[in-house]
């Protein structure tokens, strides 16, 4: 998978400190006076002061980022497609709740019977269950290893990867690897206002393959994932670093990808940037 972040959350700050946009942190509280006595004029006037500033900074610092999480919002809904997680129905609800339990019954292979869209049900499990899921065209893995891989910045991890969200999950069951070339591009982004934002972008060489097959979405408990980033925008990936055992199995198939006509063509070496800019307006070709 091609991963490219837009923007990145930043380091972890000092005592005291948060992490910020492209790594600025360490925004302490300021001077501590503690006991001090209180004829030590100068003292209280700087520890006051370091106080101040710090809070000054730290709001600063709030501004900017919500700013730029907005930025980054209106640039998501002009480059990619935008879906807004919507409650669910008590007749949702009711479905997906006996779907899950029946399966936890049945060695967690999920007998899917319900009228609802598939990637609605994973939605519903992950949120309500806790757990991550993962997509792939192997029906038959009953223990995930860890993979050297890249995270969403670019840096390597040895780890098993999974999301918290359904139709990305789909699109990696059903989209043939051994029929990709030379490569694939595709994200998923989230926000606090429970908006999704998706690409996805396949070669011509690809397409001429006929990429699609069926696969399987497994559920993993998400006790031992961690989320490799957060912001007010960021990459849905979750990572472990230790094997781990599948508790349910959810086969789909290409009818359940609610985002095939919105799958681009992208040229093989063009930017990253070329095949955001372009990637709706592909679509509509």
């Amino acid at each position: 998978m091609y991963r490219l972040p837009l923007g990145g959350t930043g380091g972890a700050g000092g005592t005291g400190g948060t992490g910020g946009i492209g790594g600025i942190g360490g925004i302490g509280n300021g001077g501590n006076s503690g006991n001090q006595v209180i004829t030590n004029t100068p003292v209280i006037f700087c520890s006051i002061f370091k106080i101040i500033k710090g809070s000054v900074g730290y709001l600063y610092w709030r501004l900017v980022n919500e700013k730029l999480g907005f930025l980054k919002t209106i640039i998501l809904k002009r480059l990619f497609y935008q879906r807004i997680e919507s409650d669910f129905s008590l007749n949702e609800i009711n479905d997906f709740t006996r779907i899950y339990n029946k399966a936890l019954q049945n060695n967690g292979v999920i007998t899917f019977d319900s009228k609802f869209p598939k990637y609605r049900f994973i939605d519903f499990i992950i949120k309500e269950k806790n757990y991550v899921v993962h997509g792939s065209n192997n029906k038959e893995i009953h223990l995930f290893e860890t993979r050297r891989q890249t995270l969403y910045n670019g840096k390597y991890v040895d780890a098993v990867f999974a999301s918290k969200d359904g139709i990305w999950s789909i699109f990696y069951a059903v989209l043939d690897r051994s029929k990709v070339v030379p490569n694939f591009r595709n994200g998923c982004f989230k926000a606090r206002n429970n908006n999704r934002f998706y690409y996805f972008s396949l070669t011509q060489e690809t397409w001429d393959k006929a990429p699609w097959t069926s696969g399987t979405v497994y559920f993993l408990s998400s006790e031992l994932f961690e989320q490799t980033n957060i912001g007010r925008v960021y990459f849905d990936e979750w990572v472990c670093t230790q094997q781990i055992k599948p508790v349910l199995r959810l086969d789909v198939y290409i009818d359940d990808f609610e985002f095939l006509d919105k799958v681009a063509t992208h040229k093989a070496r063009e930017s990253i940037i070329k095949t955001w800019l372009l990637y709706k307006i592909r679509t509509y070709l």
